[in-house]
């Protein structure tokens, strides 16, 4: 008989849930895809709904239902760290006493309640024992050490596990922890915070901004935080983790780095048209010297899990492991010979190593290292909610109240919709990609974590650059100074970039890569300030559709490569459905969309009627029929 087991995560941010089968994971979501509230933490109840219909299943036939952490370990943290800090912290006990005592103390007896199930079968795991699972369970890895690096889980801030199966099952040690408010993590978020973006949110941002600056305050940073042999230390007088409600830095932090940016305030770094901004050079320097601390310290941290682990496997999970430019200087500088970040390694993906590590131990599953390998594409399906009818909504002429609404940017002309077989939708999206089109590809089910794997992507060609200002304008309305991906063939990757190692690990772009210097002019759209852009190899396994694409558009225009964002309007999740992507279509400037390859609708009147130039300067250089 089959064992079903669903991991829930939820109560901080990126609330999820997941579905383990006899030791395979079948599907896995954030509640943001389909609540639409970017990093949604309420009670995944949708993304539950999704599981149990993917598994064909109610409650009643789940076997064993995994929280991502403790709570009663959590809730006494926030107990003695607001305590320890009152009268000054009456705000946070006001506030964590109401959200505690109302709910977050209680998730089990909300979980049983929602789904009707008894209690007895709830299994709870400490956060970062979570990402712990979540980092080796799916790795293919036999033994390696686990450093889990993210802002705070119950108490834990940072830790490593030794990892290994033993008997066909997974066995966990742990070997070292930092404690709250001791967090790297924290400290990240505290600069992303100062230099005007929002932390636990955009700290990607932070990671592109310190691409156009020097490291020149290293030293002060480490006057701020330090790594001994047996410890990682963050001086407290910098920052207000405890007092969070005073902002996340002291006046000391303000007294060595000055004022912080303020968040309207524009930076006209590109790297688009390698353009610098002097008035705002501090900025990026600090951004440069965090990140460079940041990365150092995860590396010597590596190396304390090398020495005490005696592994040549290195899993990096955790929030701080979405920070790809850290991940590739520790590949680059660690004596590691393998390494793995999980697909989602924050908390959004939570929910699934609990959930695996659960189904195998507790019901007798027998499997082995590669067993529990899995790809991206476990989410949303693409044809959910998807209706044709809501095409018609898409004549502005014809419902211009509709246009209103949504404030769309649509032209005025009426959009032309095509259907096609999966062959000739791969060679007509590539037709529109080579005159110069923005496409968003809606393909199959979608990825799991935040990463664009070709399922929920918008593409554009490499080697445009107005295409892709455009694209950041009007489209994603992110600021020039931010990194694009690429998806590439494997035999173009090993071409136009400098790899370390094995190549697969750059398959989820948790890693970045330096463009050789030939090939920097035909990728420039999505090559950074430094050189370097975030790939995404993709292998015919692991995408059939994306390859195809990609083998397609190289034979058209000798370039292995298509640059890859995310599908998704700012400060907005990943488009799930069909009708998420034809809202988003409505919404922006997006030129085309294409719906599993076999539905095509782009806008009219977006380049003549009937040909199409593209330009490079003030010479056309390809002229296509569309």
């Amino acid at each position: 008989m089959s064992s079903h087991t669903l991991g829930i995560a939820y109560g901080y941010h990126d609330a999820s849930a997941s579905l383990v089968k006899d030791g395979r994971l079948i599907f896995s979501t954030t509640e943001d895809r389909l609540s639409r509230q970017k990093h949604d933490a309420q009670f995944p109840i949708n993304a539950i709904r999704e599981c149990l219909e993917k598994g064909n299943i109610s409650p009643k036939d789940l076997d064993q239902i995994t929280f991502h952490e403790d709570p009663y370990q959590k809730f006494s943290r926030i107990i003695c760290s607001t305590f320890a800090g009152y009268p000054r912290t009456r705000r946070e006990f006001s506030s964590s006493m109401l959200s505690w005592l109302k709910g977050k103390l209680w998730p089990f007896h909300e979980i049983a309640e929602q789904l009707d199930v008894d209690p007895a079968k709830i299994f709870y795991f400490n956060h970062h024992y979570s990402h712990a699972l979540t980092g080796f369970l799916g790795s293919g890895f036999d033994d390696a050490a686990i450093l889990v690096v993210d802002a705070v889980g119950d108490w834990a801030c940072t830790s490593i596990y030794s990892a290994r199966w033993s008997n066909s099952k997974p066995a966990f040690e742990k070997v070292y922890e930092s404690h709250f408010p001791h967090s790297l993590g924290l400290v990240y978020s505290a600069f992303t915070e100062f230099l005007g973006f929002k932390p636990n949110d955009s700290e990607c941002s932070t990671m592109a901004l310190a691409s156009f600056g020097e490291p020149k305050y290293v030293g002060e940073i480490g006057k701020m935080v330090s790594q001994e042999s047996d410890r990682f230390t963050v001086r407290q007088e910098f920052f207000n983790f405890i007092t969070y409600s005073e902002g996340a830095t002291s006046k000391h932090f303000e007294n060595i780095f000055g004022e912080a940016r303020s968040a309207s305030s524009v930076l006209k770094f590109s790297s688009f048209e390698k353009i610098a901004d002097p008035k705002n050079q501090k900025y990026a320097d600090i951004a440069a010297s965090i990140q460079s601390v940041f990365s150092q310290t995860v590396l010597d941290l590596a190396e304390k899990a090398r020495v005490a682990t005696k592994s040549s496997n290195l899993c990096i999970s955790g929030g701080g492991a979405m920070n790809c430019v850290a991940n590739s200087f520790i590949m680059k500088n660690s004596k590691f010979e393998n390494y793995h970040v999980p697909i989602d390694p924050g908390d959004g993906g939570s929910s699934i190593g609990p959930a695996l590590y659960a189904n195998l131990t507790l019901n007798d599953q027998t499997r082995q290292p590669v067993d529990l390998v899995y790809l991206p594409y476990m989410g949303v399906s693409s044809q959910k909610n998807l209706d044709l009818k809501y095409l018609e909504l898409l004549d502005p002429r014809k419902f211009l109240r509709f246009e209103k609404v949504l404030n769309s940017q649509a032209p005025t002309n009426r959009w032309k919709r095509k259907n096609c077989t999966k062959e000739n939708g791969i060679a007509e999206t590539v037709k529109l990609l080579v005159a110069g089109y923005s496409v968003g590809i809606l393909n199959g089910a979608s990825e799991i974590g935040p990463r664009a794997l070709g399922n929920r992507s918008i593409l554009i060609r490499p080697d445009d650059v107005a295409v892709a200002m455009k694209l950041s304008e009007t489209v994603k309305k992110r600021a020039r100074f931010r990194l694009y991906a690429l998806s590439m063939l494997p035999e173009f990757a090993l071409k136009s970039l400098v790899l370390t190692g094995d190549i697969k690990k750059y398959r989820w772009m948790q890693f970045t890569a330096e463009v050789k210097d030939e090939f920097r002019d035909r990728l420039k759209a999505a090559v950074h300030i430094d050189g370097t852009t975030r790939p995404h190899i993709c292998y015919q396994e692991d995408n059939p559709e994306m390859h195809r694409l990609l083998q397609a558009f190289e034979k058209n225009t000798g370039i292995g490569a298509i640059l890859n964002t995310s599908f998704n309007e700012s400060g907005k999740p990943l488009v799930a459905t069909g009708y998420d992507a034809l809202i988003m279509f409505a919404r922006t400037s997006l030129n085309a969309l294409v719906i599993d390859y076999e539905q095509i609708i782009r806008k009219e009147d977006y380049y003549a009627k009937n040909q199409t130039h593209i330009h490079d300067g003030d010479s056309p250089i390809l002229s296509v029929e569309l």
